[in-house]
């Protein structure tokens, strides 16, 4: 049990973060109060987060990051007041992560904007 804890630990602790990541969409759904439904991934359904020039980029739009954190497995970016996306830093067989692989969860009025995807950094 103590080897198990320790291996976790160090799958979960140790990180390879970076300044810039680019993510691409491959699934997105739009939920509203009555339900939810897949959406057109459009060709500039992109992501571009950079760090050092605190940005956020979604497709064309650019957007200030409010803010980031790192939390076992993750880097979590805030955009604003109303989406964050949360990207898995490390391979995690054991739950079924891989590196890159990224939810992003926006809100537009009453609806919600979830995606997912993979980023390289």
């Amino acid at each position: 049990m103590r080897n198990l804890l320790i291996i976790l630990m160090l799958m979960f602790g140790t990180q390879a973060t970076a300044s810039k990541y680019v993510c691409n969409v491959t699934a997105k759904t739009v939920c509203g109060e009555l339900g939810c439904e897949s959406s057109e991934i459009l060709n500039d359904d992109f992501r571009i987060i950079d760090e050092d020039k605190r940005t956020y980029e979604i497709g064309t739009d650019e957007f200030s990051l409010a803010g980031s954190e790192t939390s076992g497995a993750f880097m979590i970016f805030k955009v604003g007041s109303s989406g964050f996306i949360k990207i898995s830093t490390i391979d995690a067989e054991l739950v079924g992560l891989k590196r890159g692989q990224f939810l992003e969860v926006r809100d537009t009025f009453l609806n919600t904007i979830t995606s997912w995807g993979i980023c390289s950094f």
